[in-house]
């Protein structure tokens, strides 16, 4: 079977907790008007996640509650071009040149640089890191992009008391999205690289 693309490790968030309880819950403390709406409301079940997401993942939580294999990129919820109700859940994968078509050779371009596959060392898994820098180097990602709803995400709950977020409901929409992309993203990822 394909390693998931997220994972989450609900006992190293409570043995790394300050308080006990869980390490991702004290980032949320310090971030709670990101998971309200302008008028006091909580947010929206996909901006909830959002905001739920970006909490639980690098750059702000190192090593984060949910963690992203080291051979993608970014992981991250996105609104679009289209006003409300245009979401998705976007999935930023380094590819090997190698997986594209080839350059043309009457074009006389120079041997370029490649992504860099290496072990990482906040990691277990193997990465895509920047050459070295003594030559042109292409760099290639694709970005998948997964549509993502209001009717895909948990519910937080609307009577949480202003000023605050539920852990539990954070943690809910960190995982359904981690689902989602588990799911719908592995294969995605994986095809182009077992072409090669």
């Amino acid at each position: 079977m394909t390693e998931p693309l997220v994972t989450i490790d609900e006992e190293r968030d409570r043995s790394h907790a300050s308080d006990g309880v869980s390490r991702y819950g004290a980032y949320l403390r310090n971030r709670v008007s990101e998971f309200w709406d302008y008028d006091g409301t909580v947010a929206s079940p996909v901006e909830f996640a959002a905001a739920a997401w970006r909490n639980a993942t690098g750059p702000v939580m190192g090593s984060g509650y949910a963690e992203i294999r080291a051979d993608i990129n970014s992981i991250r919820i996105t609104a679009g071009e289209f006003g409300e109700d245009d979401y998705a859940i976007e999935v930023t994968i380094p590819l090997h040149r190698s997986a594209l078509k080839p350059f043309p050779s009457h074009l006389g371009l120079p041997e370029l640089g490649d992504w860099h596959w290496e072990g990482s060392p906040f990691s277990d898994h193997k990465g895509f890191f920047d050459p070295k820098y003594t030559r042109p180097a292409l760099l290639t990602t694709a970005r998948l992009l997964i549509p993502v709803t209001d009717a895909m995400l948990p519910m937080p709950d609307p009577d949480t008391p202003a000023g605050t977020v539920h852990l539990a409901d954070a943690k809910a929409s960190v995982r359904a999205v981690a689902d989602i992309v588990n799911r719908q993203a592995v294969p995605v990822v994986e095809a182009p690289r077992s072409a090669r």
